[in-house]
């Protein structure tokens, strides 16, 4: 993982494709980004997350009122997430938009 920035309330990461920003509920061992980052700097706090499969960029809080102030920015949707993918051949549209509600999988309650 590479480190982006880094101060006395924040760090801002690219975490890598692959690796789940909290315990993996079917690798239970499997490391994981939290602990990597803990490992290195200490407690952190989520403030929110990416796919196990999605790279990019990912902002946690080094103190609690960091943790609480990114939260509520988050909850008011003040923050801005953009996501890219890569297609490989061209698609038949320049721009496509996805709308569908999330879902509980049936037999694992902890994922949507």
């Amino acid at each position: 993982m590479e480190n982006l920035y880094l101060d006395e309330s924040l760090v801002v990461l690219n975490k890598p494709a692959g690796v789940p920003v909290l315990p993996d509920g079917w690798e239970q061992d499997a490391p994981y980004l939290i602990q990597m980052v803990e490992a290195q700097l200490g407690r952190v706090w989520v403030v929110h997350r990416l796919d196990k499969f999605t790279s990019g960029v990912i902002l946690m809080a080094r103190t609690i009122e960091a943790h609480r102030a990114l939260s509520m920015q988050f909850e008011r949707h003040e923050v801005a997430k953009l996501y890219h993918a890569l297609a490989n051949g061209i698609p038949g549209w320049d721009e496509k938009t996805a709308r569908q509600p999330l879902r509980a999988d049936v037999g694992h309650k902890h994922r949507t």
